[in-house]
């Protein structure tokens, strides 16, 4: 017998309006290919003249809703799809919703990285089903692979690229050797980065969401605040020259987690051969290694309102097929991250002169940290006064390296702060 269950919307911006017109236009698809019948009964957003739910508003007006209470106070309403952004209010939707005993579909990863155990303690309380495969990823169907598809092949690890933002950024630095503020403008024009683009570049939008993928591959859940993160602002052309050249490498912004807690987010030399380096554009990938087998890779669209909106018409299919409970979630403590071993390199902008390479190799050495090369760039065309070099260390203890590099930034010939690179194995 076709399952029947009437969906409301919140929010109507780029992912919420095509969710909406996806459900109107293909109703009867999904009968046919899922056995669900799932009606759109009603919309709330705060501006249904806004440019992404106007057009919806003036084909459908019915289905708006002045107030969200409505939704709430609406027995018929089988599930609330949240694509309304931000935290605050994000929060109160979900929370109002599991507490009136409706399922919910949610994009919002800041919302479930933030306020993750209260949801899900609020799930297993009300006996209710959330959905978040929009929320990883994009299209990318991460959640249900690592849910449903893995199970008792003992995933140990995770590495993705999960930012496409940051991924484009990177990518056209590489191929076109430009700066990263010319990259970020040409995102930005192509409507890859936001005018604001901070969270996405600082590596916060990432933590956010290899947290989720933690939680759902591990049972793991970590405060945001507690888990290492470096963003991609300081890196230049020249780094992308050294990786190549003497690693065979490229960088990429990569999100990394695993079943014995370690988790964090770094830019990373990653092997020119391996499926991640291979992930180009404002694409999404993700490598998930097993006890049981070497390497699954995933890629496809990261972000986009046809993309996304997919992931979450997903979400409301197993929903209806009720493979949605919640499991207990227990806040953990991440392995120290400064307990971990890397082969760094380091990355210097200096005023050149005498002695510097002494200064350095002996602050390294205070720390017990050995050099395995050195390599000096020439003078950028643009700065006389810079000089780029790099050094790469023998594997060392993540915390001894920060010791050294906080005394190294000292040095009054330095230019900018190092920057420290790890690999990728």
């Amino acid at each position: 017998m076709t399952k029947k269950l009437q969906v409301a919307l919140v929010g109507c911006g780029t992912v919420g309006s095509a969710v909406a017109k996806f459900l109107l236009a293909h109703r009867l698809d999904l009968v046919v290919t899922s056995d669900v019948d799932i009606k759109l009964s009603k919309i709330y957003t705060r501006n249904p003249n806004g440019r992404k739910s106007q057009e919806l508003y003036t084909t459908h007006p019915e289905l708006f809703v002045q107030d969200f209470d409505e939704i709430l106070q609406d027995s018929q309403i089988d599930i609330v799809i949240e694509t309304i952004g931000g935290t605050d209010f994000a929060r109160e939707v979900v929370v109002g919703a599991i507490k009136s005993d409706k399922d919910v579909v949610t994009a919002n990863k800041a919302l479930l990285a933030i306020y993750g155990e209260e949801i899900f303690a609020l799930l297993r309380q009300y006996g209710r089903q959330l959905g978040y495969e929009a929320a990883v990823a994009g299209s990318i169907p991460i959640i249900s692979t690592l849910r449903n598809h893995l199970v008792g092949r003992r995933v140990k690890a995770i590495a993705g690229i999960l930012n496409g933002t940051c991924n484009y950024i990177l990518s056209r630095m590489q191929e076109s050797g430009c700066s990263f503020g010319d990259a970020l403008k040409d995102a930005q024009e192509l409507g890859y980065a936001e005018a604001d683009p901070n969270e996405d570049i600082s590596g916060a939008d990432t933590r956010n969401k290899i947290s989720i993928l933690a939680h759902t591959a591990f049972g793991f859940y970590f405060n945001p605040a507690d888990i290492y993160t470096q963003g991609i602002e300081e890196i230049i052309p020249e780094d992308f020259k050294y990786a190549k050249d003497k690693f065979n490498s490229t960088i990429k912004l990569i999100a990394y987690c695993t079943n014995e807690r370690v988790i964090y987010v770094c830019p990373m030399l990653v092997p020119r051969n391996s499926f991640l380096a291979n992930i180009s554009d404002n694409r999404n990938g993700i490598s998930i290694y097993g006890e049981y087998f070497n390497e699954i890779g995933l890629t496809g669209p990261g972000s986009g309102g046809e993309q996304t909106a997919v992931s979450i018409i997903a979400d409301l299919v197993s929903i209806a097929s009720g493979t949605l409970k919640s499991k207990h979630l227990t806040t953990f403590e991440p392995h120290s991250f400064e307990e971990l071993y890397f082969t760094h390199t380091l990355r210097f902008v200096i005023k050149d002169q005498v002695g510097i390479l002494r200064d350095i190799t002996g602050i390294l050495a205070q720390e017990g940290i050995s050099v395995r090369a050195v390599e000096q760039n020439e003078y950028t065309e643009d700065d006389k006064d810079s000089l780029p070099f790099f050094i790469t260390l023998e594997p060392a203890q993540e915390k001894n390296v920060q010791k050294a590099v906080h005394k190294i930034n000292q040095l009054p010939y330095m230019v900018r702060p190092v920057v420290i690179f790890r690999i990728l194995k």
